[in-house]
């Protein structure tokens, strides 16, 4: 269901979320959504991806762009949000490690169409996720506290030029 000329997308990278839109007429959507992205994430090895409810699908051509927004425009709508293609984005350390990640990918959409699939690796595989989540909220958290210690050790200094000049 489409609003209106233009295509919305959303996608998460270290706990923020981002969205930007782009106009349905763009002859190479694809290259400028990845132009987008690597410039909100400041790396260019990462994999996109979309997700259609049932499987990860890899998002490197413009034929797998065609079927993320088409997919999108099939979402019955009932309550008018604006319908938009959620990009999952996966890190790599260098080109060479997509041929892996490709077949991760493969693996992931086994995993979950097979109705015999191991629980345990679709919990090894949030988990790993869930850790990486973990570390950022950590790091997050100490430097806040570090942040609030600074603003203590300033109220201090300020209460002590107070206390002399009374």
């Amino acid at each position: 269901m489409r609003f209106d000329d233009n295509t919305h997308f959303k996608f998460g990278w270290m706990g923020e979320t981002r969205r930007f839109i782009l106009n349905n007429s763009l002859p190479n959507m694809l290259s400028e959504v990845r132009k987008r992205v690597v410039a909100a994430v400041g790396n260019e090895n990462v994999k996109m991806t979309w997700h259609d409810g049932a499987s990860a699908n890899v998002l490197e051509s413009e034929e797998d762009m065609k079927a993320a927004l088409d997919f999108t425009d099939s979402i019955e709508n009932p309550y008018n949000v604006i319908p938009y293609v959620a990009i999952w984005l996966f890190p790599t350390a260098s080109p060479a490690n997509l041929d892996g990640i490709s077949s991760l990918t493969q693996e992931f959409n086994q995993l979950t169409t097979d109705g015999s699939a191991s629980i345990e690796r679709n919990q090894e595989v949030l988990s790993n996720s869930n850790e990486d989540r973990e570390r950022n909220i950590e790091k997050k958290e100490e430097e806040m506290k570090r942040r609030e210690e600074e603003v203590e050790k300033r109220e201090g200094i300020l209460a002590m030029r107070e206390d002399k000049f009374e």
